[in-house]
């Protein structure tokens, strides 16, 4: 019943969030890892943030899908255990607070967009449909309607690589 009503579901990916796709509602997702970007009108993204376990550094988008343990994964979700080299850091109190804000903001009209973000949301989506067709994961995204959360793209200006 609350999926049917709400304005906007926040969800991990856990499940329940199902109910939301049957009524079409906006969805923004926390913290889910990039291969689990699904696609469609209203939904918002950001992704965990992906870091080399002994340098600490934020991995590009390319060295996401090339740490893959040889495209081994075959399901649109993956786990930490997936991974020898990366590890995956959950996003903070302040930037899930932001994130969500910015998902209001955007839903209620109250956002501005400005060249720059349309710019980086056009150059994310055409790197990932690259990459996702490079990998030969194509099955998973048909439809790219879905948006990463403004902010998160500029402070994450690597998943553009």
């Amino acid at each position: 019943f609350l999926h049917s009503h709400c304005a906007l579901t926040v969800t991990s990916g856990t499940g329940i969030d199902t109910a939301s796709y049957v009524t079409r509602r906006p969805m923004a997702w926390i913290s889910v890892p990039v291969w689990g970007f699904y696609s469609f009108k209203n939904h918002f993204h950001a992704t965990k943030h992906h870091k080399y376990r002994v340098s600490n550094n934020k991995l590009t988008l390319s060295e996401i899908f090339e740490n893959n343990e040889g495209a081994s994964i075959k399901t649109a979700m993956i786990d930490e255990q997936s991974y020898s080299s990366v590890g995956i850091e959950e996003l903070n109190e302040l930037e899930i607070e932001d994130y969500l804000l910015e998902v209001l903001d955007i839903l209620e009209n109250k956002f501005t967009w400005g060249k720059e973000d349309k710019e980086l949301q056009l150059e994310f989506w055409n790197n990932y449909k690259r990459l996702i067709d490079k990998h030969n994961y194509s099955y998973l995204h048909r439809n790219y309607e879905a948006l990463v959360s403004p902010n998160f793209l500029r402070n994450n200006l690597q998943l553009l690589k």
